[in-house]
């Protein structure tokens, strides 16, 4: 018999066991997660032509082998140039450069047709400012131009863009995390906006390693179309489309994916439910 002071909880051993709560979670009740067990009665054949429309509608918005050719040139001709820079500076320049990766739609292999768009974020060494954006921007006109004349360069106070053969290239400007201790100065770049420029790389990181559904990849298209198209969709940023196609499109399973035409009306229903768009029931 074990002696010793009483009371509740004494002469326990402590674990992290004693730290388990008493009952688990509730969960709220998903009936599209539920399909094993709540199958549907019959099959609708409306289902069949909304996935068929989904994916006629998807083969609209691939874009052209020309444009994806062009895009794809661009983009390996600034980060060819930049990284080139690199090698060749000191690093104790005023606009000494890091790192130069790709993002944004091109890159994560979801862009539509007429985007011709691509981005890349430039990250400085030091915290960048209008005239070290200037200097790269300058640096990349005056090497360009030998290959193509018809190269517009126009610096701005946060970024650069470089526009050839009708594609527009956005360079967004960041900087490492250890110089986020500076303080900010006038003429420099805001933090939010070195922010937004590493955001977007984190973003770009995100959907490489977790997106691998080509069906989630098709949702996506459809969503920016409907980002595109539609005025009241047009504050959805490319980020939002993102994550909504990523979690609509997951099966009970969170491994295997929905049918198209189940992941669009997952999407729909979570727009109703939490965004608050009105509707009008039939």
């Amino acid at each position: 018999m074990h002696r010793g002071r009483g009371g509740r909880g004494r002469g326990r051993r402590p674990g992290p066991y004693n730290n388990w709560p008493s009952r688990p979670p509730h969960q709220s009740f998903d009936l599209w997660k539920a399909t094993e067990i709540f199958p549907n009665a019959h099959v609708d054949q409306k289902e069949s032509c909304l996935a068929k429309a989904i994916v006629d509608r998807h083969g609209q918005l691939i874009p052209p082998a020309a444009e994806m050719t062009a895009c794809s040139d661009l983009s390996s001709k600034i980060t060819t140039l930049l990284d080139n820079l690199i090698v060749m500076q000191s690093g104790k320049e005023d606009h000494a450069l890091e790192e130069v990766r790709a993002v944004g739609n091109h890159k994560l292999g979801i862009s539509i047709t007429d985007e011709k768009k691509i981005e890349l974020v430039v990250i400085f060494k030091t915290w960048p400012s209008e005239d070290t954006i200037r200097a790269v921007a300058d640096h990349v006109r005056t090497e360009l131009s030998h290959a193509a004349p018809t190269i517009q360069v126009t610096p701005a106070a946060t970024n650069f863009t470089v526009v050839l053969n009708g594609i527009t290239g956005l360079c967004h400007a960041a900087t490492l995390p250890d110089s986020w201790i500076e303080p900010e100065l006038p003429g420099q770049v805001p933090m939010r906006e070195i922010a937004n420029g590493l955001a977007l790389i984190r973003h770009t990181r995100w959907f490489e390693e977790n997106v691998s559904h080509t069906s989630t990849r098709m949702l996506c298209r459809v969503l920016l179309d409907m980002t595109r198209r539609l005025s009241g969709f047009q504050q959805i940023t490319s980020w939002m489309v993102q994550l909504l196609a990523h979690h609509s499109s997951l099966g009970p399973s969170q491994r295997d994916a929905l049918p198209i035409a189940d992941s669009l009306k997952f999407v729909c229903l979570a727009m109703i439910c939490y965004l608050n768009i009105p509707i009008v029931l039939c």
